[in-house]
């Protein structure tokens, strides 16, 4: 029997942590035959933004991913976001599987600005999938209501033992730990600065920062600290001496000059 063949369209390497448990049970699966694209990263170079691939592609591809930019022949795709040309994809099954969670409406919006499009969406919670079925957007597409994938490792034990995520990213697993996790837009980040430094020195600092502000400001003012930044550009999670290794760090100019266009824009 023929194998069907599935793509994880990611977008963006953030969205890869909201498809992981699912990614996990399909490759363990023979029936298919799984591939990834990753084709809406960039990267801002002299106010211009460039195509950028991620280092952590190669690390995936070392591990069995495969990435690919065919956009035709899959049976089954599995999305993020809306799709801007679902007809280049053929007759795919198009399953939408939200890369974060809340009550911004921007998939409603695009649900029924495109009422020809036919989506699988699947929801996490009562009220999501109440919603979407109240707002006359869904038109051609189906809602389920399964829960949220990306928490299954938590539900699964693989994050029980904090003291082993702690020594990963160079924290003392002997004092108290701080996660600050500002959203995008509004955000904090510009109110808070360097308060969050001054308050937290003698915690354990982690700074989880949303993917637009990963290469900016905060990330320099953390460069004086021990505070590793987790950013949604990798999944991995690196410490900052890693990124130095990888030649990830920003510039600066550059991303002071994003920031601006930001918060004007």
């Amino acid at each position: 029997m023929s194998k069907i063949k599935l793509l994880f369209k990611m977008g963006f390497v953030y969205h890869k942590a909201a498809f992981d448990p699912v990614i996990d049970l399909f490759r363990q699966d023979k029936r298919y035959d799984v591939y990834f694209s990753l084709d809406e990263e960039r990267i801002r170079r002299f106010f211009i933004n460039v195509r950028y691939r991620p280092s952590l592609i190669a690390e995936w591809e070392r591990q069995g991913y495969r990435f690919t930019r065919e956009k035709r022949g899959f049976g089954i795709i599995i999305v993020g976001d809306t799709i801007r040309n679902p007809e280049e994809y053929g007759n795919a099954l198009l399953c939408f599987l939200n890369h974060g969670t809340g009550i911004k409406n921007i998939l409603y919006r695009n649900l029924a600005r495109h009422p020809g499009n036919r989506y699988h969406v699947f929801v996490e919670g009562q009220y999501r999938f109440d919603r979407l079925r109240e707002s006359g957007s869904l038109h051609r597409s189906e809602v389920h209501l399964v829960g949220l994938p990306k928490l299954d490792y938590v539900f699964q034990g693989r994050y029980d033992d904090k003291t082993v995520l702690l020594r990963r990213w160079g924290l003392d697993p002997q004092k108290p730990t701080v996660l600050f996790a500002p959203t995008y837009k509004p955000t904090c980040l510009y109110e808070v600065k360097d308060a969050i430094f001054e308050a937290t020195r003698d915690f354990n600092l982690i700074v989880k920062t949303p993917p637009a502000v990963w290469r900016n400001y905060f990330t320099a003012r953390a460069l004086n600290t021990a505070a590793p930044i987790l950013s949604d550009r990798d999944a991995a999670a690196p410490t900052l001496a890693q990124a130095r290794e990888r030649g990830e760090l920003p510039d600066f100019e550059a991303c002071a000059e994003y920031t601006r266009s930001l918060r004007t824009g």
